[in-house]
């Protein structure tokens, strides 16, 4: 049965922060506590004259001021050659260390939830598996968040989830790609969703094997500044993944009490 474990749930704990679907079709329901961020009287204006500064701006006003945040996450990929389900899945981060809990609401797939704090559990993650694999395991089992099948699942891993690594990433990518003259990155223009404003921002490469994507379209919240939404299209315009965060609250004082076990049914 171990076996069977190592090679079914080697790869149900990694995602992406690339993206599929047009993004008129993200939405960020989203619930705004008193947070104070670095006060810039026009972001749109910002975001106009220097994007890449702004999304740097972003990083660092996250990095700040937000501790812990609630949301729903939904994702769909297409993972090798295959579009994977649609899946929403409930949410708890928190900084310092990083530890996330996920929970699946829709579509789970192998997994049912995973609970994952970096440096514990000999920094792997507890997976409670979904349906009859569940039944054979009544708590939860381990496994490495960089397992050789993650390439297999999903394009990013558990630790690289959330809303400082998604800019991190996209802003690491965009200096390779500046250094090599290959970079336009450009804003796009406002969005509303569900009555929140959004910031709208358009990356385009070459299609060249280091790069993730051809087409990036990235959405940030016009007040909160964390992305809200990710898409991501190869050189054809073929759709790779869709990454939207959804009834967002931010800094609601998780405490650690939160990520055990016991609290989240595992």
């Amino acid at each position: 049965m171990n076996k069977v474990y190592t090679l079914i749930l080697s790869g149900i704990i990694f995602y992406s922060v690339s993206g599929l679907a047009r993004a008129e079709d993200a939405e960020a329901d989203v619930t705004l506590p008193v947070l104070q961020h670095n006060v810039v009287r026009d972001v749109t204006a910002m975001a106009k004259s220097d994007p890449q500064g702004f999304v740097e701006y972003a990083l660092k006003n996250y990095q700040s001021h937000i501790h812990d945040y609630t949301c729903t996450f939904i994702k769909k990929e297409l993972v090798r050659g295959k579009y994977t389900k649609e899946q929403y899945i409930k949410v708890k981060f928190r900084e310092g260390p990083f530890a996330v809990f996920m929970k699946w609401v829709k579509n789970a797939g192998l997994v049912d939830r995973v609970l994952y704090i970096k440096g514990q559990n000999d920094n792997k993650a507890l997976v409670k598996p979904a349906g009859i694999l569940g039944w054979f395991v009544p708590t939860h089992v381990k496994r490495p968040v960089n397992g050789p099948d993650a390439a297999k699942v999903s394009r990013r891993r558990l630790d690289q989830f959330g809303f400082a690594n998604t800019l991190k990433l996209i802003l690491a990518v965009n200096a390779r790609a500046e250094k090599a003259k290959d970079l336009k990155f450009e804003f796009s223009g406002e969005l509303t969703r569900n009555g929140r404003k959004t910031l709208k921002f358009e990356r385009f490469l070459p299609n060249k094997p280091y790069y993730p994507d051809q087409h990036l379209v990235l959405l940030i919240d016009k007040e909160m500044l964390v992305p809200v939404g990710t898409f991501a299209y190869n050189e054809n315009g073929k759709l790779l993944g869709k990454y939207v965060y959804k009834n967002i609250k931010l800094n609601t004082g998780l405490a650690w009490k939160e990520f055990t076990p016991e609290a989240n049914g595992m």
